[in-house]
């Protein structure tokens, strides 16, 4: 069953009210909250990334994680924001590539072999 929550401005996060202090002299800044657990070394990148998707991961991982900011609980979400950043530059890529190849309209236009616009260009791409 979903909890009723008072009116009024969304809740900040702990972490923010301890930067920014106690603003306004509302409740009290909670010290003691619970926090996830921050592993020991940094999180190695799940097996099922692809190459993009883990250099992303070794580029933003060991940082997130010496401020503290990546708990067991993150990981999830940043492999997801790994792989989403993987297949947009991979995305990226291959578009210069069909650019490249298709010189006169830049690759704005997509056409088949036999000359007629494709039905789904995204099917294109694995």
């Amino acid at each position: 069953m979903p909890v009723a929550r008072r009116g009024g401005p969304k809740p900040r996060p702990t972490n923010l009210r301890v930067i920014e202090g106690n603003v306004g002299g509302g409740n009290p800044i909670n010290l003691n909250e619970p926090k996830p657990p921050i592993p020991l070394n940094c999180p190695q990148p799940p097996s099922w990334l692809s190459s993009y998707p883990i250099e992303e991961w070794n580029r933003v991982a060991p940082t997130l994680w010496m401020i503290g900011s990546l708990t067991d609980v993150d990981t999830s979400m940043l492999a997801a924001y790994c792989d989403a950043f993987g297949r947009y530059r991979q995305a990226v890529e291959d578009f210069k590539a069909f650019a490249e190849a298709q010189k006169q309209t830049h690759g704005v236009v997509m056409k088949t072999q036999s000359g007629k616009l494709p039905s789904e260009p995204a099917a294109w791409h694995n």
